[in-house]
C-alpha cells in the first residue's frame, strides 16, 4: 500500500501541475483552448499510468501472497518492493508532468504546431516512464525470491535490488 500511496500522491500533484499549466496557457492564448485542453488531458492520462502500474503490482503481489512464511527475512526483503515501486512511482509521477506542462505552454506560444508538439510530448512521456517497467519486473523478482530468504544477507540483497531500481530511476526521469 505504501507504493500505491507514493505513486498516487505524485500523480495527483502532477495532474494538478498540468491543469494549472493548461489554465495559464489558455489564459495566454484563448484561441488555442481546444488544443491545449487535448494536450493536457492526454498528458494527465499518461501520468496516471504510473498510479495504475503501482496498483497493478500491489494487486499482483497480494494475489500471489498465499500465506507466505512470516519470518522477519521475508518482510525485510519485501521492503525492496516498496523501494522499487514507491520511489520509482514518486519520481516518475512528478517527472512525467514536465513534458505535458511544457507542451501546454508551447502550444500557447505556437498554436499552429500543436500536433507536432503533442507528438513530441507523447514520445517524451513514454521515455520518462520506462523505469516503471523495470521497477515492476524487479518487484516481481523480489516477490518470487522473498519466501526463500533465510538469512539477513538474503533479505538485504533483495531489498538492495529494489533500492537500486528506485534510486536509479531518478536519473533517467
Amino acid at each position: 500500500t505504501t507504493s500505491i500511496a507514493l505513486s498516487s500522491i505524485s500523480v495527483g500533484l502532477g495532474q494538478g501541475i498540468i491543469s494549472w499549466s493548461a489554465l495559464n496557457a489558455t489564459h495566454r492564448q484563448p484561441n488555442a483552448h481546444n488544443d491545449i485542453s487535448r494536450i493536457a488531458i492526454i498528458g494527465m492520462t499518461l501520468v496516471e499510468t504510473v498510479a495504475i502500474l503501482g496498483l497493478l503490482i500491489s494487486l499482483l503481489l497480494l494475489a500471489s501472497d498465499h500465506g507466505s512464511s512470516d519470518n522477519i527475512y521475508t518482510h525485510i526483503s519485501k521492503i525492496g518492493i516498496i523501494a522499487a515501486m514507491g520511489v520509482t512511482g514518486l519520481v516518475i509521477g512528478l517527472a512525467s508532468t514536465a513534458p505535458a506542462q511544457a507542451a501546454c505552454h508551447a502550444v500557447a506560444r505556437q498554436p499552429f504546431f500543436a500536433h507536432r508538439i503533442s507528438g513530441f510530448m507523447l514520445m517524451t512521456q513514454v521515455l520518462i516512464q520506462t523505469p516503471v517497467i523495470s521497477a515492476f519486473l524487479v518487484s516481481l523478482f523480489i516477490q518470487g525470491q522473498s519466501g526463500l530468504a533465510s538469512s539477513l544477507s538474503d533479505s538485504l540483497r533483495l531489498m538492495a535490488s529494489g533500492l537500486c531500481v528506485g534510486i536509479g530511476s531518478i536519473g533517467p526521469a
